[in-house]
Formats: C-alpha cells, sequence, structure tokens
C-alpha cells in the first residue's frame, strides 16, 4: 500500500491492478444470507437458542444433579426423574432467554448502522452501491463526507481530505488526508492510507481497496487473542460452593444407605433412601436463584441505557476494582469545541471570535465542514447570545497543504490558522509581541489545547476588485502584512454524563486508569477536565511502557494512571498486567482499537455511539446512547447483587444441611429415609427455592448500599450453620 499511486489517475489505477477479482459471495450463493441482509429464519432461531442452552448448560451442577436424575430413573422412580430434569433445563432455559434476548438487541443495533459502500464500475467513470461486504483488494472505492470508510484504501485523489480515525487511533484529532506516500511511519501517521471504520469528515476521497474484512488493520486490532480471563463472580462462587457440598451430598447419602442396610433394610430400599438424600443435599435451586438475580439485575439496568449481553457480568461487575476507560469516544464525545480565548492587544474575545468566524462560514451562509470551523461557528453563536455567524464575499476553506483559512469582507481580510503561519505574515508586529505570543501559544499546548491563531489586515481596493473575479487572489495577499487579533484553544468535548463519572468511582473504592491514543499532554490535560488530581509523574506514554520489564510494569499500573499513545497491544498488556496483580478489571471503551483490551478485561464494557462494532460485539454490558454514567449503576447493582444472592444461598444450603441431618437420624432411628426423593425435591421447592427465589429478585435497598465484593464466607457458613440445625430441630420434634 506503501507504492507512489499519487501521480496516477484512477483509469491508470485499472489498467495497473486490471479488473478486480469476483467476490467469494457472488460466486458461493451459500454466503449471501450471511453477509448481505442477514436473513435469519425461525430454524436459525431454534438453533442458536439450542447452541445458548447448551453454554448454560455447563454449570457444576449439572453433572451431579444429571446423576442424581439417572439413579431415580433406574431405581424406579421416573417422576422423581423427571423433577429434577425439569429444574435442570428450566434454569438452563431462562439465561440462554436472556442472552438471546442481549444478542438481538445488539443485533439490530449494529445492522442499523451499516452503511453501503461506493465503487467505481471497472471500465466507466460511475459509481456503484454494494454491500462493503462484497469489495475485494483491487476496487476503486469513493467515500464521501460524513461517510464510514468500508476497507482500508491507499488514497489515489484526495482534495481537502480529513478523517475521523479516533476509532482506530485513539487520536481525537482529524487527520488531513493526502496522496504522497509515507512508508514506515506509525499507523495514526499514514496520511496515504483510509483505515476501515474510520469516518471521511471534509472533501471527497478516491481510493485503491488494500484490505477487507479481518485483513484491515480495524480486523487486525479487533481480532488480537488476549489471555484467557480469569473466572470471577457468581460462575466461580457456584463451583467453589459445589466443591465443598458435593462431599456432604455423598457422604449423607451413603450414611443413610449404609444405616438402613445395618437396620435391617433391603438394598433397594436402602440404595433409593441414599439417592434421595444424595439429591437433597445438592441445592438444586442454586443455579436458578443464581440466574433469576442476574436476569432481574440484567432488566432493571435495562431501564438505565445499560443492555446486558450476559447476566453473570453484572455480578462480575460489582467486583471490580480497577477501571480502565478509552477517551477518544468514551469519555468524550469526539467534537471540538472552543474552550480558550486569548486576545491579543485591544480586541476582546468577541472580536476574535467573530473574526475566525467569517472564515468559518461559506458565502452560501453554510458552516464549512472542517470541525475546526464548526467548533469556531459554535462558539461565536454562543458569543453573540444565539445571532448567526457572519457572511464574507471571499472564503478560502481549510485544506491539504494549506493549514489556514481565509475571508475577504469588503476591504478587510480575516485569516485563522496554525499559529506558526499566522504569526509568520504577522510581519508588521514588534519582535517582542510576537515573541510573548508565541510564549501564549506554547503555554495553551501544553493544556492539551490545539491552538489557531487569528490575524486581520486592511486590502486595497483593486485587490477587492480582482479577488472578486479570482479567490487566489486572496491566497497571495494572506502571508504578508497580517496584525494578529487572538488565539483560539480547542480541546474535544468532555461527555455530560462523564463529568464526575471517574471521581465517583474513585469514591466507590474502583481505582480508575486512562488509557487513549492521543498525545501525554491532552491526554493529562482531559484527565483533569475529568476530575482526576494527575501531574506529569502519573502520565505515562507507549514508548516509555514498551522500555519496562515485566516487573516494572506492574508498578506502573499501580502508581500511573494516565497511558497515552498507547497502541491496542499496549492497552491489553495495560489490561493483562493489572489482571496479573490481582487486580478484577473492567475495560470501558468504544472503537476498534478497544475490542482486545475489552476482551482482556474480566469485564468488558462497550459504549454504543458513532463508529465501528468491534467494541461492541467483544464486550460483555452496552452502554447504550453514549450514557456511559451508567457504569454507576451497573456496580451498585452488581455489589447489591452479591449481598441478595448471599442471603438466598444461606436459605438454600441451610435448608438443605438440615434435611440431611432430618434424614440421617431417621434412618438411625426407622431403618430408612423419612422422605423419598420426590418429597424432598418437593420440601426443597416450596420451603427453600422459592423464598431464596424471592429474595433473590428483590429489588435493591439504596438506603443500605452493600460495599462487600464477593459473599462474606464466614457469614455464610455461620446462617448456615444455624438455619440447619433449625430446621433439623423443628422436622425431628
Amino acid at each position: 500500500p506503501q507504492h507512489d499511486w499519487h501521480a496516477m489517475s484512477v483509469d491508470r489505477v485499472r489498467r495497473t491492478v486490471g479488473s478486480p477479482p469476483p467476490s467469494r459471495a457472488a460466486a458461493d450463493p451459500g454466503r449471501i444470507g450471511t453477509t448481505v441482509g442477514r436473513i435469519r429464519g425461525p430454524a436459525s432461531g431454534v438453533w442458536d437458542f439450542g447452541r445458548s442452552l447448551r453454554t448454560e448448560l455447563a454449570d457444576p451442577l449439572t453433572p451431579i444433579l444429571a446423576t442424581g436424575s439417572a439413579a431415580s430413573a433406574v431405581l424406579g422412580s421416573p417422576v422423581d426423574a423427571i423433577l429434577v430434569g425439569t429444574v435442570l433445563v428450566g434454569n438452563a432455559a431462562l439465561s440462554a432467554a436472556q442472552r438471546l434476548h442481549a444478542e438481538r438487541l445488539l443485533t439490530r443495533l449494529l445492522a442499523g448502522q451499516d452503511a453501503p459502500a461506493r465503487r467505481i464500475r471497472p471500465g466507466t467513470d460511475t459509481t456503484e452501491s454494494v454491500d462493503a461486504a462484497l469489495l475485494r483488494p483491487g476496487d476503486v472505492i469513493v467515500v464521501r463526507p460524513g461517510e464510514v470508510v468500508p476497507a482500508d484504501g491507499r488514497l489515489v485523489e484526495a482534495d481537502g481530505v480529513e478523517v475521523d480515525e479516533s476509532s482506530l487511533t485513539g487520536e481525537s484529532m482529524p487527520v488531513d488526508k493526502q496522496t504522497d506516500a509515507t512508508p514506515g511511519v506509525p499507523l495514526a501517521e499514514r496520511t496515504c492510507m483510509l483505515f476501515a471504520g474510520t469516518t471521511v469528515l471534509t472533501g471527497t476521497a478516491t481510493a485503491l481497496v488494500t484490505a477487507v474484512g479481518d485483513d484491515t488493520e480495524t480486523g487486525r486490532a479487533a481480532a488480537l487473542s488476549p489471555a484467557p480471563v480469569r473466572k470471577v463472580g457468581l460462575q466461580s462462587q457456584l463451583r467453589a460452593l459445589t466443591d465443598r457440598v458435593l462431599p456432604v451430598s455423598i457422604g449423607g447419602g451413603a450414611l443413610v444407605t449404609a444405616t438402613s442396610m445395618l437396620r435391617g433394610g433391603g438394598l433397594r430400599s436402602a440404595v433409593t433412601s441414599g439417592v434421595a438424600v444424595a439429591v437433597a443435599a445438592v441445592p438444586e435451586g442454586l443455579p436458578l436463584v443464581a440466574t433469576l438475580a442476574q436476569q432481574a439485575a440484567a432488566r432493571r439496568l435495562t431501564r438505565a441505557s445499560v443492555l446486558v449481553r450476559t447476566p453473570r457480568s453484572v455480578e462480575a461487575l460489582g467486583r471490580v476494582d480497577v477501571a480502565c476507560f478509552d477517551k477518544t469516544g468514551t469519555l468524550s464525545q469526539d467534537r471540538l469545541r472552543v474552550t480558550q480565548i486569548r486576545p491579543i492587544g485591544t480586541c476582546d474575545d468577541a472580536r476574535v471570535v467573530r473574526a475566525a468566524a467569517r472564515t468559518s462560514v461559506t458565502p452560501d451562509g453554510r458552516t464549512a465542514a472542517h470541525a475546526t470551523d464548526r467548533a469556531v461557528v459554535e462558539a461565536a453563536e454562543a458569543t453573540e447570545e444565539g445571532a448567526e455567524a457572519p457572511v464574507s464575499d471571499v472564503v478560502l476553506p481549510f485544506r491539504a497543504g494549506r493549514p489556514y483559512a481565509a475571508a475577504l469582507h469588503g476591504t478587510e481580510l480575516l485569516v485563522k490558522g496554525a499559529p506558526e503561519v499566522v504569526l509568520a505574515a504577522c510581519t508588521g508586529a514588534a519582535p517582542d509581541a510576537l515573541e510573548t505570543i508565541v510564549d501564549d501559544v506554547r503555554a495553551m499546548a501544553e493544556d492539551g489545547l490545539r491552538v489557531i491563531a487569528v490575524a486581520r489586515r486592511t486590502v486595497p481596493d483593486d485587490a477587492v476588485a480582482r479577488a472578486a473575479e479570482d479567490p487566489d487572489v486572496v491566497e497571495s495577499l494572506c502571508g504578508r502584512g497580517l496584525e494578529p487579533l487572538g488565539l483560539l484553544g480547542l480541546s474535544d468535548t468532555i461527555r455530560t454524563e462523564a463529568t464526575d463519572l471517574l471521581p465517583e468511582l474513585e469514591d466507590r473504592g474502583v481505582s480508575v486508569r486512562l488509557i487513549t491514543g492521543d498525545h501525554p499532554v491532552t491526554a493529562a490535560a482531559i484527565a483533569r477536565d475529568l476530575g482526576l488530581d494527575v501531574d506529569a509523574d502519573d502520565v505515562m506514554s507507549g514508548s516509555e511502557w514498551e522500555s519496562l520489564s515485566h516487573r516494572r510494569q506492574e508498578v506502573a499500573v499501580r502508581e500511573r494512571r494516565v497511558f497515552a499513545r498507547m497502541s491496542p497491544e499496549q492497552k491489553v498488556q495495560i489490561v493483562q498486567t493489572l489482571e496479573r496483580s490481582g487486580s478484577v478489571c473492567a475495560m470501558v471503551g468504544d472503537g476498534a482499537n478497544d475490542a482486545a483490551a475489552i476482551r482482556a478485561a474480566s469485564i468488558g464494557i462497550g459504549v454504543t455511539s458513532h463508529g465501528s462494532h468491534p467494541a461492541r460485539s467483544a464486550a460483555d454490558i452496552l452502554l447504550i446512547g453514549g450514557h456511559v454514567d451508567a457504569i454507576l449503576d451497573a456496580v451498585d447493582e452488581g455489589r447489591q447483587l452479591w449481598q441478595r444472592v448471599q442471603s438466598a444461598v444461606a436459605v438454600l444450603l441451610g435448608g438443605n444441611a438440615g434435611e440431611v441431618a432430618f434424614a440421617l437420624i431417621g434412618s438411625a432411628i426407622g431403618g430408612r429415609a423419612p422422605l423419598n426423593a420426590r418429597q424432598l425435591l418437593l420440601v426443597n421447592l416450596f420451603t427453600d427455592a422459592l423464598p431464596a427465589a424471592a429474595l433473590a429478585v428483590s429489588p435493591p435497598n439504596r438506603n443500605h448500599a452493600y460495599d462487600g465484593r464477593g459473599p462474606d464466607s464466614a457469614a455464610l457458613w455461620r446462617t448456615v450453620a444455624i438455619r440447619g440445625t433449625a430446621t433439623a430441630a423443628g422436622a425431628g420434634v
């Protein structure tokens, strides 16, 4: 892709690369249903449900209950077997239904944002609209302002093209594109390339497709394979409880069988009693309680703009002690705004902004497409209390190779642009004054601002007449004789929802890390705007990170809070280092460059705004509509979930312990268990499972927030012992 194609016309490109190869989807009609329209019928829905059901049956209690059900059937108790099997399958079906519901919502969300590609027909200059999945290397595509790039491509024609690449590189500022080759530079500096999933802001780009699908930079970033995440949450706790309950279940059944035989009972009767007690000792309501609790939490969070793809992830979020955030598009809106105005001389803020706005509005009254122009016009309208930005006679907009914009209004020429260019044209200004302005520019840049200089000059009447016929005359007047008016500082716009988010998370005991592709100075400034108390020692760049040993990296993730200029691979490394250090980590992001890190974290959280799909597809939880502050509700819900589940588990295990003790006492006295498997299951259902289920789905108590991150084992087993003793004593009497 780095070959020097810039001198070639589109026709020469076609002659060089030949006709594009036929698409595989066209050659294989069976692929069309998966690439175009995503058509799904009833049969595929049944298949998806069956697959989800199989996933949910991979539960530690499944083999135990299945064995008990089979044993009951062999011993002549098919009703008992049906009861156990119904509990087993019903629990899995509920959880599978929730998973499918979330996946369908996600599919609709993503499908509504799929955009077709505009491909140039081979041998012609006309374009055709095709599904992006049908593009192949060698195709020539056209991308217009506001459109998402459908594939990676080498630019062939680019006139004033500016691209938002934040979803891929994390850089919040738009990137100016051109056709000159840029070999051997980092991804964020490949200005001759378009990348899939990014958005063209200005200009129309013509590009030769070089990679599609998983071979694009976006695809490779999303396909990074992090190490498996360690298991946390209810599933792991359930396994631990099962490991403790299993010996009690088997031991209780064996004791009842032995006691019955010693008391003279027959072999069949003794084994039946033993199986009944073994089945009763298993807390078969435990998966159901866990599922109901997690689903109730997931449905409550849906009302708070949180889509839970896997219910068990809510509880896992309640255990999180470190939250890693991408910045651009996650905590910020990826939209520039004027945040600082520094007038020069006798000018005031309104004069500076109004002068800059004249260069941002076309003669027909429309705001120029450049992101900087939109920010300046919004600032002018706010300064003038809703008045429309002024219109000039001749306007020269930003474009590649011209780092400034100019406007001619009567005999006044107004210019805004890069400080080094505009200030160099201020030939009439005093050197001391220019030196002061340069110091101001440097100070604003150190605050993480993108600095724009604004200047003016008076133009002779004859030049005004010539400019009306030839706008290039204006350009010739911009290189000298300017008078500086002021400086504008622009920055990314922080989401309203994110304003107090990070401090509130830290108040809840969740440590925060900001991981971004932005410049370190910009990242530190944004972190301070977001409420984090950071200085230069809290910031680490990607190059610094790469130079550290594994041991030093573990120290860095504990001590540093802002990580800037980070690649997708480095984001994964930071998350994995936190996990390796013993933290339960959440990763929050919205772009393709966050997808792998989201998968690497114990809990992955995607923010659904504009951008590419990989981050959303990799996430366990989605924050809908950019409501990133909903993570606070999710953390609170997850922590309260522990409290409710612990109460429900205590009811289940305490009741089962009492039943085992009662069965042992009854066998010792009467020679066989007082209740058979069916009766014990019904007792479990009505006296244990239903009350436990009610506790599990109860709404959170906001007046008594639960600050724990997991069950209090000592309190749990103490409650189990008390309830078990009370149950056995009451039943025995």
